[in-house]
């Protein structure tokens, strides 16, 4: 699937993929198999995804024709797609669009695409309510690298969550609240006000952080550093 000329020289220079595959984080994704997922849902009308990049890193982005109107919710299409695809091929971020854009030759126009962010459902802010919810708050902030308050309605992945921080923040919220949240409970709430909810009926489970060794002049082998040993 690259594609790719032959120079003179006879260096080979590489031009991109003739399909729709793409990397992201060592992970090969074919776009069109997320699509016809998308598709699938009794919600979606029309579905395109592209890959785009941050400062930090690639990232997926879902374009969505709803065929109806409210759209449905963002947390709601990530559970469904977390039944049937791995945690990598999840989008981060999906935007809610009239109509996908054309060109001239009435092929999906990829660079027409907005950004994330443009044209998508905003939720109005509710405050935290109570101690659980505004620590929640905090940490959310935190892990998302975000200037503004959370609201306890906004939606993890809205804000731009995807999966590793999906799993940074439970792991913090484990610390602080002695409560584990499988990711799979995670997906299906999305937002504070739910994720609450779990965190106050869920049995208690005491945080065990990982403490160093003790400092000494020499330690005892692990099965792998033997392996490593024979083999030399």
């Amino acid at each position: 699937g690259d594609l790719a000329r032959w120079l003179p020289d006879g260096n080979i220079e590489f031009k991109g993929r003739i399909d729709q595959q793409v990397k992201i984080r060592g992970f090969r994704i074919e776009l069109e198999e997320i699509e016809s997922q998308l598709l699938k849902h009794n919600l979606v009308k029309q579905a395109v995804v592209i890959d785009r990049k941050n400062k930090e890193e690639k990232y997926l982005c879902a374009y969505i024709v709803p065929t109806s109107s409210p759209a449905p919710e963002v947390s709601e299409l990530k559970a469904y797609l977390n039944r049937i695809l791995p945690d990598y091929m999840i989008p981060s971020f999906f935007v809610f669009l009239e109509r996908i854009p054309l060109n001239p030759n009435g092929k999906i126009d990829r660079k027409a695409l907005p950004e994330p962010g443009v044209g998508a459902a905003i939720n109005e802010f509710t405050a935290p309510r109570d101690d659980v919810e505004k620590l929640m708050a905090e940490i959310w902030a935190d892990v998302l690298k975000l200037q503004s308050s959370v609201g306890i309605d906004d939606n993890f992945f809205d804000l731009g969550g995807h999966s590793l921080n999906a799993t940074v923040l439970t792991a913090r919220m484990h610390k602080v609240f002695n409560v584990k949240i499988p990711l799979k409970e995670f997906f299906q709430r999305g937002c504070i006000r739910e994720v609450a909810e779990y965190i106050k009926k869920a049995l208690k489970e005491d945080f065990a952080a990982i403490e160093p060794a003790e400092k000494k002049e020499y330690y005892p082998l692990s099965s792998a550093h033997v392996r490593f040993y024979l083999l030399q």
